[in-house]
C-alpha cells in the first residue's frame, strides 16, 4: 500500500470520502503527462512565493517542489475500464481530456471496481517536476540548487457515502436473492428426488 493509498472522509465533508495513490506506468504516457502540465495546469505560486533568502533560512535538505500539491488542472478527468488489456484485465487507464496519462494502481483496483458506479469526482494531483533544494557545496557554503525531475500525478477519486452504502445494500441484497432463489431450486429437487423414489417402490 502506497504513501496516500487509504480511504478517508475529508475535511469539508464528512459525507464524502477518497481514495489516493500515485498514478501507475505514466512514465509510459510522459508526453502526454507533460502537455496536461503545460495546456491546462491552472495559476499557481512557484516554489510557494520563496525567495532564495527564505529558502536559505532552512535546514540543509530542505526541499520544495515548484508546483504545489493543492495546484488544480482545468482539463476533465475520466476512468475507462481496459478489459482486453493482456497485462491484467482488470486494469482501468486514467484519461485527462482523452489522452492517456498512467493506470488507476493496483492497490485500489479491487476498491474502484466495486464502487466504478458511485464515484462521485476524479481529480489529478500534481507530483514531481523541478524541486529546489538547500545543500551544502563542497567549499562547506550553503546554497539552493535546482534540480529536474519527471512530472506525474497523484490520483484522487471521491465517493459519497450515501452512494456506496447503496452499493452494498445492493450488493447484499442480490445475495440474499441468491440464497433464496437457491433454497427454493434444493427444495424443487428434493421434491423430484423424493417423487422418484416414491415412483421406484
Amino acid at each position: 500500500m502506497g504513501l496516500l493509498s487509504i480511504i478517508n472522509k475529508t475535511s469539508d465533508s464528512a459525507d464524502i470520502f477518497e481514495l489516493r495513490e500515485k498514478v501507475t506506468s505514466s512514465y509510459y504516457f510522459q508526453e502526454n503527462v507533460n502537455k496536461i502540465y503545460e495546456e491546462y495546469l491552472e495559476p499557481y505560486d512557484e516554489y510557494g512565493g520563496l525567495t532564495k533568502k527564505d529558502f536559505l533560512d532552512n535546514p540543509v535538505g530542505y526541499i520544495k517542489y515548484k508546483i504545489p500539491i493543492n495546484a488544480t488542472f482545468s482539463c476533465s478527468v475520466k476512468l475507462v475500464k481496459e478489459p482486453k488489456n493482456i497485462h491484467d484485465k482488470n486494469a482501468i487507464k486514467i484519461m485527462a481530456n482523452k489522452k492517456q496519462v498512467g493506470y488507476v494502481p493496483t492497490s485500489l483496483l479491487p476498491t474502484v471496481h466495486k464502487h466504478f458506479n458511485t464515484i462521485s469526482s476524479v481529480q489529478l494531483i500534481p507530483q514531481g517536476g523541478p524541486y529546489k533544494q538547500v545543500v551544502i557545496d563542497e567549499f562547506g557554503i550553503q546554497k539552493v540548487v535546482t534540480i529536474n525531475t519527471d512530472f506525474s500525478f497523484f490520483i484522487c477519486i471521491r465517493y459519497k457515502t450515501g452512494a456506496i452504502k447503496n452499493s452494498i445494500k445492493n450488493t447484499a441484497n442480490k445475495g440474499i436473492q441468491f440464497a433464496k432463489d437457491k433454497e427454493v431450486a434444493d427444495k424443487a429437487l428434493l421434491s423430484i428426488k423424493s417423487l422418484k423414489n416414491k415412483l421406484r417402490k
